[in-house]
């Protein structure tokens, strides 16, 4: 039988009292044939929860952080209106990015005051989508500090409270 890993040597000798097991070719393969079997599903179960106002853009959003969620099993159907919205906002801000970096954040003007640099109202409509944006996040845990919160309160006890009383 051929072998794998960081000994195979020592995984082969017979009897002795070592540590170090052979993990049969074929194992791994299996492993991510199983993987790819459950990915499969929740590629299905992403398509299935897509709204249908979505535009390109937003889909690919959508499937992206959908899946991600799914896998981490805090997508429910509950919050497709939520998620829909955290792609659109997102979409529009990277839409807007590209025209602002293309004509620039600012405009000038001269007045009575002399010459004056504005940020257009594209900028300002920036900052208040990447607010509304960041809040969307906060919600789905997608941002390290935020997903500490959210995994906060799932880990259990090491004794129940409330087990067993008689």
């Amino acid at each position: 039988m051929e072998t794998r890993g960081r000994y195979p040597d020592l995984a082969r000798k017979q009897g002795s009292a070592n540590n170090v097991f052979a993990m049969p070719v074929g194992a791994r393969d299996a492993v991510s044939q199983e993987t790819d079997k459950d990915e499969s599903v929740l590629v299905d179960e992403v398509a299935s929860m897509r709204p249908d106002y979505l535009g390109e853009e937003e889909v690919v959003i959508w499937d992206r952080v959908c899946l991600l969620l799914l896998k981490e099993k805090r997508m429910k159907d509950l919050y497709v209106d939520l998620l829909a919205q955290y792609c659109v906002t997102l979409a529009r801000i990277k839409r807007m990015q590209k025209y602002l970096d293309v004509n620039d954040w600012e405009y000038i003007t001269e007045g009575r005051n002399g010459i004056q640099r504005k940020l257009r109202p594209y900028a300002a409509q920036v900052n208040v989508d990447h607010r509304s944006l960041l809040s969307l996040a906060a919600r789905f845990g997608l941002s390290p500090g935020d997903e500490l919160r959210y995994n906060a309160g799932r880990q259990g006890d090491m004794f129940d409270e409330f087990g067993d009383i008689d």
